[in-house]
């Protein structure tokens, strides 16, 4: 059964942040420690960071974005989180 319903990555040159909707409340520290295993071994950031059931950043069309480019913003609005 899985526990994550829905994702989204957010970066920029120095982080990493990856957005889950669970179905659950929390992510097991096991899983949370696999995941961030993994992304060190695919991708090279300073920081890396996993947020649950936090809200995500939509698009201007409402569609959701699967990844998003941070680093050519700068004073990123957070307006259109849902």
């Amino acid at each position: 059964e899985s526990i994550i319903e829905q994702f989204q990555i957010q970066y920029d040159e120095n982080t990493v942040e990856v957005y889950l909707k669970l179905s659950r409340s929390d992510l097991p520290k096991e899983i949370h420690d696999r995941f961030i295993t993994l992304f060190k071994k695919q991708m090279v950031f300073n920081q890396y960071i996993i947020h649950c059931n936090s809200p995500f950043l939509q698009s201007a069309n409402a569609k959701h974005k699967y990844v998003i480019d941070n680093r050519s913003r700068q004073n990123i609005s957070h307006e259109n989180m849902v």
